[in-house]
């Protein structure tokens, strides 16, 4: 899971452009999720609501992206190669 300097420069000044609040990980949060991935290379994700939420979405998005990083309640995918 190593990054390129690059990629992480990337990653660190991009904002996040999905949202996940109290209501939790949804089929359209994924679908969002992969539809920015699949546009953009990369995506952000920042979660308000509960810790257990990032496991789940991290189950959903796999073989989807790749997790680039993982900070706290943020996450940064990119599109598989």
């Amino acid at each position: 899971m190593p990054l390129e300097k690059e990629e992480r420069k990337k990653a660190m000044a991009l904002r996040a452009t999905v949202l996940v609040g109290k209501n939790g990980v949804t089929e359209n949060i994924l679908k969002e999720a992969v539809d920015q991935v699949k546009k953009s290379g990369l995506v952000k994700i920042r979660f308000n609501g509960p810790k257990e939420d990032l496991a789940l979405f991290e189950e959903g998005m796999q073989g989807k992206a790749t997790l680039v990083m993982k900070v706290g309640k943020t996450l940064v995918y990119r599109k598989r190669r």
